[in-house]
Formats: structure tokens, C-alpha cells, sequence
């Protein structure tokens, strides 16, 4: 007797034998015939997952493309300060990040003239910010 393949499994061979387990950064749905990727902004490292609203939301500070296994921290110059994003931003003119969620204003007497940078450097000779 033929069955469909239940929550977390799939089966993508015709005549196949047995279910197989869902992959990393994937969900099967009962009766899948292929792994559906996670959607940006979320991730899964597990081979069980039947529905997309199992996978995990990427934490402030990190982001996951499309597919993920793992979220991934931002890099210096940029942030995430909500969860469940796809890319990081970039930080604005007079701040900079060392990657996380959110970025600081350069001090007095730093700055940072374009977005993204991650970290603020001292004014040059005679020049001075006030912070």
C-alpha cells in the first residue's frame, strides 16, 4: 500500500521506499516530495521540521539568508536591531558597530564619514567633532 510521507519527511524518488528526513534550513510538509527552504530571516539546524513557522527567527544581531542552517552575526559596520531580518544595516554617518543590534555615535573628537563603517577614528590635525 502507498502512503504519503508524513510532517518533517519527503520522499522525491518515484517507487522510493521509506521516507526521508527533512534536511538543515528546511521544512517538509506531510506528503513533500522536496525539502522547502526556511525563509529569510529564519534558520533551522534540525531535520524534523513539517511547517515554516518552525523555524527560528534570526536574534538581534544576526541575520539568515534564505535556506539557513545558522544565523549569522553582523558584521562590523552594520546592525540588526529587530529579529528575523535578511541582511544587516548599515550604520549611519557619526556611528559606527562592531557588528550587533545596534551601532553607537562616535565620540567627541571621532567620526565616521560614511555608512557602514566599524569604528570611529580621531579628526585629523587641527580638526575636532563635538560628538
Amino acid at each position: 500500500e502507498c502512503a504519503s510521507c508524513s510532517g518533517g519527511t519527503y520522499q522525491d524518488d518515484t517507487g522510493g521506499k521509506g521516507c526521508r528526513a527533512c534536511v538543515p534550513g528546511s521544512y517538509c510538509k506531510p506528503g513533500a516530495a522536496s525539502p522547502l527552504p526556511c525563509e529569510a530571516g529564519s534558520y533551522s539546524g534540525r531535520t524534523d521540521l513539517e511547517d515554516a513557522s518552525q523555524c527560528t527567527l534570526a536574534e538581534k544581531g544576526y541575520f539568515a539568508t534564505t535556506g539557513s542552517t545558522k544565523p549569522t552575526p553582523c558584521s562590523p559596520g552594520t546592525f540588526a536591531a529587530t529579529e528575523g531580518l535578511s541582511e544587516c544595516d548599515s550604520c549611519a554617518p557619526g556611528s559606527s558597530g562592531a557588528g550587533g543590534a545596534f551601532c553607537s555615535k562616535c565620540a567627541a573628537g571621532t567620526y565616521a564619514a560614511n555608512p557602514g563603517q566599524g569604528e570611529c577614528i580621531p579628526c585629523p590635525h587641527p580638526l575636532s567633532s563635538r560628538g
